[in-house]
């Protein structure tokens, strides 16, 4: 006779492979998670798609945020075995969404940090506060493309290395 906990154990074991239709310890049935309520809850795949066709893929959303032309869609594999691109391609893995950037020589894989820390070195080169147009013109040893704000003036003047390029904003 078995004893109450074979017989419990027994029963345990049909009662959960009713609700998870187990096969060798591996789940092959469908695994149903209610509608996620909170945070750190799992999202159902209805949630994802939705997500995904309000916001797109990370190469879309930072191909059209960016205005950057995207001229190679593939996968990731077949990004990474070209070679005869021009410099400045741009590619996105249609597997993966991760943004490549083709520098001449290799294809370098682009990430938000690799994002952030470009845009931080773009926005170095401005002077968001701006000056007067004498102090701007003044000015030297700004790296090439340095764009400055004329507070008295309300152009934009951009440094070619050797002087300052004055630009009127259209009315």
């Amino acid at each position: 006779m078995p004893s109450i906990l074979e017989a419990l154990g027994t029963s345990l074991s049909g009662k959960l492979g009713e609700k998870l239709n187990l096969s060798g310890g591996t789940l092959t049935g469908p695994l149903v998670v209610q509608e996620a309520t909170a945070s750190n809850h799992v999202a159902t795949s209805g949630q994802v798609t939705s997500l995904e066709a309000a916001i797109g893929n990370y190469g879309d959303f930072v191909a059209s945020t960016a205005d950057v032309t995207v001229s190679v869609y593939d996968t990731a594999a077949n990004i990474l075995a070209r070679s005869e691109d021009p410099k400045g391609a741009i590619a996105v893995a249609s597997d993966t969404s991760a943004i490549y950037y083709w520098n001449g020589a290799v294809w370098t894989v682009s990430d938000i940090d690799n994002i952030q820390a470009d845009s931080l070195a773009a926005a170095l080169t401005l002077n968001i506060s701006g000056d007067t147009e004498s102090n701007i013109r003044s000015r030297t040893g700004d790296a090439v493309g340095t764009v400055m704000y004329g507070t008295n003036t309300g152009k934009l003047y951009i440094f070619d290395g050797s002087g300052w390029h004055e630009y009127q904003p259209a009315a």
